[in-house]
């Protein structure tokens, strides 16, 4: 029952960000990294995680900056045991260099939405990211992200990950 609901909580904010933009899958970017939770009752259940997101661009206004929906899972292992944290945000990427060279480029992030955290009981709470990322060319990236969020049963997503992508 619990994760039909997680599953309808995402499959419905996808579906609510579309009906204002087109996604654009030509822009698909995936990051693999590891992640450190700061709250010590999280830390004590998970250690620290594995870290795999999804991020799908959105058109929208701004043609300098970009607005994407990312879906993440940070977690201690895929056994579907406790300790797992499943973000969903809205985020708006900021460009630093205005000219960039040789597909380089740094950038600012930040974000809003849920997070699903599994590790005492399983709830959803409010989150939030922010960050500092750089291009290295056309499809490779990295990326330093904090996550933060409010409590749920006890837990809270609060932490630091390192990330490496490849943008399809």
């Amino acid at each position: 029952m619990k994760r039909a609901a997680i599953g309808c909580a995402v499959l419905s904010l996808a579906m609510v960000v579309p009906a204002h933009a087109d996604i654009d899958t030509s822009g698909l970017r995936l990051r693999v990294g590891g992640v450190y939770p700061f709250e010590q009752p999280t830390r004590r259940v998970t250690g620290n995680m594995i870290g795999i997101g999804l991020e799908f661009p959105l058109k929208v206004l701004s043609t300098v900056n970009q607005t994407y929906l990312s879906l993440d899972w940070l977690g201690k292992s895929g056994s579907g045991a406790k300790g797992n944290m499943f973000p969903f945000m809205v985020n708006q990427r900021y460009y630093l260099d205005k000219n960039p060279e040789n597909g380089t480029r740094n950038y600012f992030f930040a974000g809003v939405g849920g997070v699903s955290i599994d590790v005492n009981k399983s709830k959803i709470a409010y989150g939030a990211r922010l960050g500092l990322g750089r291009d290295f060319g056309e499809n490779l990236f990295a990326e330093g992200t904090l996550l933060f969020s409010s409590d749920a049963a006890g837990a809270k997503a609060n932490s630091f990950g390192v990330y490496l992508g490849y943008r399809f």
